[in-house]
C-alpha cells in the first residue's frame, strides 16, 4: 500500500470521532440544512393515546367522510381519525381448549361421559347386570344404585335371605311385587335394625300376597313404611301389631286382606279408623267372628266405593248391611257371596240408598228370592249381576226383568285384587321389572 493511501486511511479514522449525532445539531441548524427528524414509533403513538389516561385504548381509524389529506405538507398532522375508544368486554369470545378423546380405551371412554348420559344407558340393563355394574368402580355404584332407576322390581317367588329384602327396598323402590316369595327370618339383623332405625321406605305400591313370613316379620316391615297407598296381604297371618301398621299408612286407598287369619277386633279398629281414605277394601273369607265385623261396619269410611265382604257365612246379617248402607252411599260395587244370612230385606235397601251401584255379587245366598231382584231396576246406573246357584239369565228373560243387565258374567271378585286378567307382572296396572 502507498504511503498517500495510508494518509488517507488515517484522515478518515480521524474524522470519525467528529461526526455529529442526530441529538447534537440543533432545530434552527436542521431547519437552514432543510433537514426534518423523522418521528419515532414512540411519538407516533404518543399522538393517538389519551395523554390523560395512562391506560392503553384500542382505536380504530375511520376512513369515511371524516378522512382528510391536508394541503399543508408542513403541517404536522397528516389525517384526521376518531377519538380512541374502549372495547366492551362482551365483544370478546373466549374458547376453550378441546381435548381429544381417545376412543380406542373403552374405559378412558366411558369416564368421560357425563352421568345423566351414562344413566340412560345403563336404564336398560335387568338388575342383575346393574348389581354387577356397581362392583366396578366408586362412580358406577353410585350410577347404579341411583334412585331413578330402582322404581319398580319384581321378586315373586325369590328366596330371600336375612336383610336382603331391606338392601334392596332401601334404594328408592316405589313398586315391588313379592307374590309367593319366601322371607328368611329375622328379615334384619341387629346391626342393620340399629341402622334403619329411624329410617322410612318410600313404598307406595306393595303386593305381598301369599308370602311366606312371620307377623312379627310381616309388622316389622310394615313399620318401615308409611306412604302406603295400595297393599295386599293375601293369604298371610295378621296380628294386631301388623294391623296397628297398617293403620299408620293414612293414604291407603287400597287394602286386600283376603283369606288373612289373625285380624282382631283391636286390629280391625285400627285400620278403620286411621285409614280414612279407603276405596276398595277386600276381606273376604277371613273368618271375621261378630266382634270384629262390628268394628268393620261401624268404622268404615263413607268414601269407601268398592267392599267385598263375602265369605261371612254366618256373622253378616241384614242387620249389619242396614248400617253399612246408610253409612256408605258412595258405593258403586259390593260382593256378599256365600253370607248366608242375607235375605231379600238387603235387597230392598239396596234399592232404595245405593243409587250409584253398579256391580252386586249374591252368589249362593240362599235366603234372597229372586222375585225381589226386579227392585234393583230403579238404580239408573246398575249393570251387572252374579248371583250363581241362585238365578240363572234364562230365568230373568222369562220374567222379563233386568234386561238390560248382564247376568253371572264375573266367576272371581277382582276388589282391590294387585293382578287381574293375563299381565301377571304388572300389579294395580303398573309393569314391574324382574
Amino acid at each position: 500500500m502507498s504511503e498517500e493511501e495510508d494518509d488517507n486511511e488515517e484522515s478518515y479514522s480521524d474524522n470519525s470521532d467528529k461526526f455529529l449525532s442526530v441529538g447534537d445539531i440543533s432545530a434552527e441548524d436542521m431547519k437552514e440544512l432543510g433537514v426534518k427528524p423523522l418521528e419515532s414509533d414512540r411519538q407516533r403513538l404518543a399522538k393517538m393515546v389519551n395523554k390523560k389516561s395512562d391506560r392503553v385504548f384500542f382505536f380504530q381509524v375511520n376512513v369515511g367522510p371524516n378522512f382528510k389529506i391536508c394541503n399543508n405538507v408542513d403541517d404536522d398532522v397528516v389525517c384526521e381519525a376518531k377519538r380512541p375508544k374502549l372495547l366492551s368486554p362482551n365483544r370478546f369470545l373466549y374458547r376453550r381448549k378441546i381435548h381429544s378423546i381417545n376412543y380406542n380405551n373403552t374405559d378412558l371412554h366411558l369416564s368421560t361421559l357425563p352421568d345423566e348420559l351414562l344413566l340412560s344407558i345403563v336404564q336398560y340393563l335387568p338388575y342383575k347386570s346393574l348389581c354387577h355394574l356397581s362392583e366396578v368402580s366408586r362412580r358406577f355404584y353410585t350410577i347404579a344404585t341411583d334412585e331413578t332407576l330402582w322404581q319398580r322390581i319384581d321378586l315373586a317367588g325369590r328366596k330371600l335371605c336375612t336383610n336382603w329384602l331391606m338392601y334392596i327396598l332401601r334404594r328408592g323402590i316405589r313398586v315391588v311385587r313379592l307374590r309367593g316369595a319366601e322371607i328368611a327370618s329375622p328379615l334384619m339383623s341387629l346391626t342393620l335394625t340399629i341402622e334403619l332405625i329411624n329410617f322410612h321406605l318410600k313404598v307406595e305400591y306393595m303386593d305381598l300376597s301369599e308370602v311366606i313370613i312371620t307377623p312379627e316379620d310381616l309388622e316389622t316391615l310394615l313399620s318401615k313404611c308409611r306412604m302406603l297407598k295400595k297393599l295386599s296381604l293375601d293369604s298371610c297371618e295378621l296380628s294386631e301389631g301388623v294391623c296397628r301398621e297398617i293403620g299408620e299408612n293414612h293414604n291407603l286407598d287400597t287394602l286386600n286382606i283376603c283369606m288373612c287369619p289373625g285380624i282382631t277386633p283391636v286390629g280391625m279398629n285400627s285400620i278403620m279408623v286411621n285409614c280414612r281414605c279407603l276405596e276398595s277394601l277386600n276381606v273376604s273369607w277371613s273368618w271375621l267372628d261378630k266382634a270384629t265385623l262390628r268394628e268393620l261396619v261401624a268404622n268404615i269410611t263413607p268414601k269407601i266405593r268398592r267392599l267385598n265382604l263375602s265369605g261371612q257365612r254366618q256373622t253378616l246379617n241384614d242387620k249389619d248391611m242396614l248400617t253399612l248402607i246408610t253409612r256408605c252411599p258412595e258405593v258403586i260395587e259390593i260382593d256378599v257371596s256365600d253370607c248366608l244370612e242375607i235375605s231379600s230385606v238387603t235387597i230392598n235397601y239396596i234399592s232404595q240408598h245405593l243409587f250409584k251401584l253398579k256391580y252386586l255379587s249374591i252368589s249362593r245366598c240362599y235366603k234372597i228370592n229372586p222375585s225381589s231382584l226386579s227392585n234393583l231396576s230403579s238404580l239408573p246406573n246398575f249393570s251387572r249381576l252374579n248371583a250363581f246357584r241362585l238365578i240363572t239369565a234364562d230365568m230373568l228373560k222369562r220374567e222379563g226383568i233386568l234386561q238390560n243387565v248382564k247376568i253371572n258374567k264375573d266367576y272371581l271378585s277382582t276388589i282391590a285384587r294387585p293382578t287381574v286378567g293375563v299381565r301377571m307382572t304388572s300389579i294395580w296396572q303398573l309393569r314391574c321389572r324382574k
